[in-house]
């Protein structure tokens, strides 16, 4: 009787974990064209918002490499941080090119290097770092001052083996291709996110 008990109780554990786990997931993957959406909003409203798309496609890398659980966890806390805009840096408005430098150099992170959230895959971080080097660079030149980071781009070092090398390149091919298909939805949908 004892066991049949404790047979029954961890079947209903499993039934309740497997439907919470499957809600989550739905929950996550129902909120995508939503969170496409706050970013348009959280754009209007002068957010900066650089990081968003790779972000979004942290979330499908690590569900590519069957973390689901790292992947929509990633999704949930950022779709929370679309609706709340907590940890969200409002671009403000500049008295002048130089205060605008100082404001992008300022979204370095100190342990990367790179202008992007360390928590996320460092494949990652080149393209949005490129984006705001790009626009340091012309801010650069139209206010005279010479281009310095603050930090090292210390994510660079990564890269220090063929395998290393071999092993973003993968990455890299994967993520273009993702890219490639999101504007394609994109496009498909009618929608289109401005870059920086």
């Amino acid at each position: 009787m004892k066991k049949r008990t404790f047979i029954i109780v961890i079947s209903v554990i499993t039934a309740l974990f497997i439907i919470g786990s499957g809600l989550f997931i739905y929950r996550s993957i129902a909120s995508i064209s939503e969170m496409f959406k706050l970013n348009g909003q959280l754009q209007a409203e002068g957010y900066y918002m650089g990081e968003f798309e790779f972000k979004m496609l942290g979330c499908a890398y690590y569900l590519d490499k069957g973390q689901y659980i790292t992947a929509f966890s990633m999704l949930n806390k950022l779709r929370q941080q679309l609706k709340t805009g907590e940890g969200l840096i409002k671009v403000p408005d500049f008295a002048d090119k130089k205060e605008e430098m100082d404001f992008y150099l300022s979204l370095q992170d100190p342990k990367t290097g790179a202008f992007m959230d360390d928590s996320y895959p460092s494949f990652l971080y080149y393209e949005p770092t490129l984006n705001v080097v790009d626009h340091l660079e012309l801010l650069a030149k139209e206010t005279g001052r010479p281009l310095q980071l603050k930090y090292p781009l210390k994510f660079l070092d990564e890269i220090n083996t063929p395998d290393s090398l071999k092993a973003l390149l993968n990455d890299l091919s994967s993520f273009r291709m993702a890219r490639f298909q999101t504007a394609q939805n994109k496009l498909h949908d009618g929608i289109l996110l401005p870059q920086l």
